[in-house]
Parts: structure tokens; sequence; C-alpha cells
């Protein structure tokens, strides 16, 4: 397979980053949402890895984020990731919990499956007994004594 090459402007990245960085900051406040390098990609319509190749515009566009609502990218980052994970927590919990009323029906259908065992050797003793102590077929269930 071969790879085709695409020709690339430069100049024409750089004029739709700029335009794309302005845009995007003019529409963040101290309680948006922070934007992402991926946002802008998507607005300046280019494939993200391209964007690192324009080291200037992308600190620009961090900074400004920065300066626009007060958290470094770093921040911005870590709370991300602390919503994921909560989110991710949350959806654990509710697997738990499943889990947790699964283990109590087991728990119920084992409680009742020996108390049924239980009555049927009694029920069995007593025929064997019934029958002048001869034994019949269930009499090899185990004792619980």
């Amino acid at each position: 397979m071969t790879r085709q090459w695409v020709r690339r402007d430069h100049d024409a990245e750089r004029a739709a980053i700029a335009d794309a960085i302005e845009r995007i900051l003019s529409g963040v406040t101290a309680d948006s949402q922070p934007p992402t390098v991926t946002d802008l990609a998507e607005a300046a319509n280019l494939r993200r890895d391209y964007l690192y190749e324009h080291k200037d515009l992308l600190a620009q566009f961090k900074s400004g984020v920065a300066k626009k609502t007060g958290k470094s990218a770093r921040l911005i980052s870590v709370e991300k990731e602390l919503r994921e994970q909560k989110e991710k927590a949350k959806s654990l919990q509710s697997e738990i919990a499943q889990r947790d009323e699964e283990i109590r029906v087991l728990r119920l259908l084992l409680a009742e499956t020996s108390l049924e065992l239980d009555d049927l050797k009694t029920s069995v003793r007593r025929t064997e007994q019934a029958q002048g102590g001869g034994r019949v077929g269930l009499s090899a269930v185990p004792s619980a004594d």
C-alpha cells in the first residue's frame, strides 16, 4: 500500500487556527466548561495532530483559556480526570449494589433450599421408621447430624 502525501498549506492552517482561537475564546467565561485542544481542532477543521506543529498558536490558545477561566491547562486536565473518575465510581457503586442484591437473593434461596433438604431428610426418616426400619431409596442422603 502506498502512502499518498497531501500537500498542506501551513499558512492557511495557521490562519484557520488563529481564527478558531479567537472564536472559541470569545465564548469562554469563567463559569463555562474550558475548551480543549480537540475543540480547537474541530473549530479549525484540522486534524488534532496538525495543531502540534503550530506550537506557538497552541500555547496562545492554552494561555487564553487559562486567562479566561482562571485555570491552567493542567488544572483543567485534572478536573476532567476527576469528573471521569467520579462517574466511574458512581457506575461501580451501582454495580456493587446490584451484586449485593443478587447475593442477598442467593442467600435466601440457599437458606430455603437448606430448610427443604432438612424437611426431606426428616420425611425420609419417618418413612423408614414407619416401614419398620427398612431403608428407602432416599435414605442415602447424608444427615446433617
